[in-house]
């Protein structure tokens, strides 16, 4: 497995115990065996690692193929509603 899919894994584990504004980096360090300056390399937040976990849930979601006006499905439209909400977050960092 390589790193980012460890940190990932086990974000989502302590995640769905605690919450994510009850993790720290240094926990998810610790359960996925990766340093947390490596954590930090790939995800600078606890925020940031879970936009991939949302991602995934979504994906799960929308394995429907149901298509708008514009052609897009709703995992394309989900796609970019979170990248737009990534940025008004990051703005406000």
């Amino acid at each position: 497995m390589v790193n980012e899919e460890k940190i990932v894994s086990a974000a989502e584990k302590l995640f769905l115990e605690k919450g994510l504004s009850n993790v720290e980096i240094s926990e998810i360090a610790k359960l996925s065996g990766v340093n947390r300056t490596s954590i930090c390399r790939y995800f600078p937040s606890t925020v940031e690692i879970a936009f991939p976990i949302m991602k995934k849930y979504m994906t799960e979601l929308f394995v429907f193929d149901i298509n708008d006006r514009e052609g897009k499905n709703g995992y394309q439209k989900y796609s970019e509603y979170l990248f737009q909400a990534a940025g008004r977050m990051c703005e406000n960092v």
